[in-house]
């Protein structure tokens, strides 16, 4: 981890927008978060980013497709 453990720590209880993360660590908890099953949408509110970040970064590092909720 490169912006370290406590940093990292505060992002992913929402505490500190991923933001505040070097970009591959940002990426990292992006990977990580889609791995624990989290959504676009849920992964953006936590983290702070838009839902295009979220899912251009998501793209990015995972093989599977980004789906988008879009509303009704």
């Amino acid at each position: 981890m490169r912006s370290g453990a406590l940093l990292w720590a505060a992002c992913v209880a929402g505490r500190e927008p991923a933001e505040s993360l070097d970009p591959r660590d940002r990426e990292d908890l992006v990977a990580e978060l889609t791995e624990r099953g989290w959504t676009v949408a849920e992964i953006a509110v936590l983290t702070r980013m838009t839902t295009y970040t979220t899912a251009r970064i998501q793209a990015r590092v995972t093989a599977r497709p980004v789906v988008l909720e879009v509303a009704a």
